[in-house]
């Protein structure tokens, strides 16, 4: 997630485009396993601390790809300058080194792994 007023590289940080320009940004904090053995008072200190939780696997796969196509045919409707030419809407435009819906240097996405993941 964005850093706003940050304006130094830290541990696990990089800059991508935010808004104006460019902001300093993090992957976000998985907290699957804080899920899995049902620790609520740790879940709710990771909410409070960083505004999400990322639950990986919580939702069913075809859930979570039914809401991405939908809020990718919203986006391509709104911004299609966003997309690469030619791209499938529904599932976005495969980047060299993650999935992204986005064109390179867009703001979308980020370097990480090849391929999308197993879990949502």
């Amino acid at each position: 997630y964005a850093e706003e007023g940050a304006e130094e590289e830290g541990e696990g940080r990089f800059k991508i485009m935010g808004g104006k320009g460019e902001v300093w940004a993090r992957m976000m904090a998985d907290s699957s396993q804080l899920w899995r053995v049902r620790d609520v008072a740790a879940l709710r200190a990771v909410l409070h601390r960083d505004g999400y939780l990322l639950l990986r696997g919580m939702l069913p796969r075809a859930d979570v790809e039914a809401g991405r196509a939908a809020a990718l045919v919203a986006l391509a409707r709104e911004q299609p300058h966003l997309f690469a030419p030619g791209q499938e809407k529904t599932t976005g435009t495969k980047r060299k080194n993650r999935s992204s819906p986005l064109k390179p240097g867009s703001g979308g996405g980020n370097d990480g792994e090849e391929g999308d993941r197993d879990r949502d």
